[in-house]
C-alpha cells in the first residue's frame, strides 16, 4: 500500500489527535477548519480570523482572510485561504 493510499484510508495522528481526509466544499468551510484546528496547524502563533484588504510592495491590492502573530509578537503572517478547483 502506498503512503497516499494509507493516508486516505487511515488519516494521520498529530499529538494524539486523528485527522481524516475530508473534501472541502467551500472556502468558508476551509477557513472554519483552519481556525478550528489552528492550535495544531500553528502551535507557535495566535490566529485572528479577520478579513481585510491590503496592498503589497508594488501596490497590488489583495484580500486577506486571517492573520497570524507569533506568541512572542516578533513575527506575523497574512493568510489568504484559497480552495483549489478540480
Amino acid at each position: 500500500m502506498s503512503k497516499k493510499d494509507f493516508f486516505l484510508k487511515n488519516g494521520i495522528i498529530v499529538e494524539g489527535r486523528r485527522y481524516l481526509p475530508h473534501t472541502v466544499q467551500t472556502e468558508d468551510e476551509l477557513e472554519r477548519l483552519v481556525v478550528a484546528n489552528s492550535e495544531a496547524l500553528f502551535p507557535h502563533a495566535y490566529i485572528f480570523a479577520i478579513k481585510f484588504s491590503a496592498k503589497d510592495a508594488v501596490g497590488t491590492k489583495t484580500h486577506a482572510d486571517m492573520c497570524l502573530v507569533s506568541h512572542d509578537c516578533k513575527s506575523w503572517w497574512i493568510i489568504e485561504v484559497e480552495r483549489c478547483q478540480g
